[in-house]
């Protein structure tokens, strides 16, 4: 796995932040941050890690707690090493990731560290990562809370390229999406060996614990091992 870059920015965001009335500066050597593959990195050394402590991400007025059940849906994980290290990894294509042109990613993060007495002091890092490796037509993530595949949007076929391809106006890119259908190939029930399709209406979907979204050029799926219809 080859490690890139990540910018790791302090900067104060004192009237801007929901999350606390006050914001501290990051301690050396606490925090480490890289770019593998296709994800963020944030670890968070054992010794700074408070009674309790939480990740908030951000984007624009949108302030999101990282739950675990969260997590799965969108992108993130959480983990504990062998010495008490704290790793948060983050897909590129997760929710609140602010995506330019596929190949830059950024993201607000906070970590609130409360010790003993409740009292809470938050940090904020800004991660910045660029795409080192063009995206391949279909990549597949396998992660220890969730299972994530990204395709390249098809393009329309030959005899239409000279057509004007677009969103329709009355459609919101959002409402497009929950028009669309997911094919799921399951093994089937009275035929060892023999798959079976199931179509299921996105909206659906969402309902079962799969996250469907798009970008400018791809289209995401993710969800938990243990969602309806996923098998081993």
């Amino acid at each position: 796995m080859t490690m890139y870059y990540v910018n790791l920015l302090w900067f104060f965001l004192f009237g801007l932040c929901p999350l606390s009335n006050s914001s501290n500066s990051i301690p050396i050597g606490m925090f480490r941050t890289e770019c593998h593959d296709r994800h963020f990195w944030l670890t968070v050394k054992s010794n700074f890690l408070g009674h309790q402590f939480r990740f908030n991400v951000q984007a624009g007025s949108e302030v999101i707690d990282v739950s675990d059940q969260w997590a799965t849906k969108c992108g993130y994980t959480l983990t504990r090493d062998a010495w008490g290290d704290l790793h948060l990894r983050i897909s590129y294509l997760a929710c609140l990731v602010e995506n330019q042109g596929e190949s830059e990613f950024r993201l607000q993060v906070w970590f609130i560290n409360q010790n003993s007495n409740g009292e809470e002091k938050t940090f904020p890092l800004l991660l910045t990562c660029a795409l080192q490796v063009p995206w391949g037509t279909r990549e597949l993530i396998c992660e220890e809370n969730y299972m994530e595949v990204s395709v390249l949007k098809q393009l329309p076929p030959d005899n239409h390229l000279g057509v004007v391809w677009g969103t329709p106006a009355f459609l919101e890119l959002d409402d497009l999406v929950m028009e669309w259908r997911v094919v799921f190939r399951i093994p089937s029930l009275h035929q060892e060996g023999a798959m079976r399709e199931e179509i299921v209406p996105v909206r659906m979907a969402h309902l079962l614990g799969y996250h469907v979204n798009t970008t400018n050029t791809r289209i995401i799926l993710r969800c938990a091992y243990g969602s309806s219809l996923a098998y081993r």
